[in-house]
């Protein structure tokens, strides 16, 4: 609680992104990490929704879908954060065409039938306050790499520009200890400029 105090008065965090994709033991298998690390980042998140927003982001795919309704009810019911976070929901895509990644990828039709069955029951258990709205939102950039303030924390304490890019070897841009190196990785991403025919 004493770090989240320090980081919304003293850095100016104003919001964070969480990822949790499934109950505790899914949660170390995905991250890498143990069941007792999914409980505390629980209260790291109860001890701090309340000093800036808070977005839990969960990744859906084959291998989560089926605990999404008990993961949202621990986190919303069971652990009083209805109503002081906000949760948003993305599909998994293999981006890299990884063989591995390919088959827990769910289809688009699959995607979109769980977000309609999980918006349903989000109305009916009193959870909507929770939920981020899914109709398009207007994007002032395409994408959070070009942010010059965004960053992504890894699991190593590195700094990363993008999601995408986590634990990815010489994609690190800084680190907790000293902040942002404005490295050359860093500067790909802030001074590359669009082709002609992707800003038209």
């Amino acid at each position: 609680k004493d770090v989240a105090w320090q980081m919304a008065n003293e850095c100016n965090v104003q919001a964070a992104q969480i990822t949790l994709d499934g109950l505790g033991e899914l949660y170390a298998k995905k991250k890498g990490t143990t069941s007792e690390n999914f409980y505390r980042t629980i209260q790291n998140i109860k001890d701090a929704c309340d000093l800036f927003r808070i977005i839990i982001r969960i990744n859906i795919d084959r291998d989560n879908v089926q605990e999404i309704e008990n993961l949202l009810a621990l986190l919303l019911d069971e652990s009083g954060l209805n109503g002081k976070i906000l949760v948003d929901f993305a599909m998994i895509q293999n981006w890299n065409d990884e063989e591995e990644i390919k088959n827990t990828c769910l289809t688009e039709s699959e995607y979109i039938t769980f977000i309609k069955d999980i918006h349903r029951t989000a109305l009916v258990r009193g959870w909507g306050d929770s939920f981020m709205q899914k109709l398009p939102r207007r994007h002032i950039v395409s994408c959070g790499m070009l942010h010059v303030n965004n960053c992504v924390i890894g699991p190593d304490e590195k700094l990363y520009r993008c999601s995408h890019m986590l634990n990815r070897e010489g994609w690190e841009i800084g680190n907790l200890q000293d902040g942002l190196l404005h490295n050359g990785t860093d500067l790909r991403f802030l001074l590359d400029s669009a082709d002609k025919r992707c800003r038209t």
